[in-house]
């Protein structure tokens, strides 16, 4: 079984270091967001990146399943609202495995018809993408995990795309292996031109080679996310702040949705 290996700089400089190499070979760069700490710091170390290399605005996309809290959808705005981001707000009726019915299988978030039983009005940012006449490949009530690679694809289909995710394997043995084993079956590691081996951190289907997919965050731990927080003073979800008040322990720090 291969060990971790370990390299004499910091999380941070390394984070950089593989962001300044995907800004080098990308012309686009979208952050995929969902409000937490995570997809936060590394929306705000691509934002970093793009201004020490003069790139224009970072895409951000956000998917909103309906069912979020009030600090998260605070969080967005704030984020949404910068002029170096080009936000994609995603409020489609969009099917979730729902764990809290034995009836109902399945979550269908904006469910159109049912807006009375909907946990929260319909946000009014300009960013919002609620018509299901906007993306070609939407289908209605299309599964999260079939909207997100259909959106890649679309996002990518004239400018090859790099897609930023948050995830840490130190979170969870599931994350480990999402980082460590992405590249196998339909999955392949990602070899910038010229370069002798592929990236480990990072993954592209066989079939989309122009959309592919970095986690430039995989060697951070929790401790390590607010530090950089907090020394840089950026803008994070306060939910976070109510969780540590409430005792919550670090492990179970999670914004998604209760069902």
């Amino acid at each position: 079984m291969a060990g971790k290996l370990y390299r004499e700089i910091n999380v941070y400089d390394a984070a950089k270091e593989r962001i300044r190499l995907i800004f080098r070979h990308f012309e686009r760069v979208c952050v995929a967001f969902s409000g937490g700490k995570d997809s936060s710091v590394t929306l705000h170390l691509a934002l970093e990146v793009a201004q020490e290399m003069g790139r224009g605005p970072v895409d951000a996309l956000f998917i909103d399943l309906e069912g979020q809290y009030r600090a998260t959808i605070e969080h967005v705005i704030e984020m949404f609202d910068r002029p170096d981001v080009r936000p994609w707000w995603i409020c489609l009726p969009i099917n979730l495995r729902n764990a809290s019915s034995l009836q109902e299988p399945y979550w269908c978030a904006w469910e159109p018809g049912r807006e009375e039983d909907w946990i929260r009005p319909m946000p009014d940012h300009p960013a919002v993408i609620r018509d299901m006449r906007f993306f070609p490949f939407y289908r209605y009530r299309m599964e999260f995990e079939e909207f997100v690679p259909e959106f890649n694809d679309w996002l990518s289909r004239e400018t090859p795309t790099a897609f930023l995710v948050g995830i840490r394997s130190d979170e969870s043995l599931n994350r480990y292996l999402a980082v460590k084993r992405r590249a196998r079956v339909k999955k392949c590691a990602w070899k910038p031109p010229g370069a002798r081996r592929a990236l480990a951190w990072s993954a592209c289907d066989n079939a989309r080679r122009r959309a592919v997919t970095f986690f430039p965050l995989y060697d951070w731990k929790f401790s390590d996310l607010w530090r950089y927080t907090g020394e840089h003073e950026h803008a994070y979800n306060r939910l976070y702040d109510h969780m540590h008040r409430a005792g919550v322990p670090f492990s179970q720090m999670r914004i998604c949705q209760p069902y």
